[in-house]
């Protein structure tokens, strides 16, 4: 079974890709929010 490099995400989720390095976009997607995001600020606007 293939996994993702990154956080060992196994490939049984429907949605998953991986790229040439071998990282799924699921990972990728979560560094991007955490990167990206300051959800602390985000939290006051709710």
């Amino acid at each position: 079974m293939k996994k993702c490099s990154k956080y060992n995400l196994p490939e049984k989720y429907e949605t998953i890709e991986f790229n040439k390095q071998n990282v799924c976009n699921i990972c990728l997607s979560n560094d991007f929010k955490n990167e990206n995001i300051n959800w602390d600020e985000r939290k006051k606007t709710i």
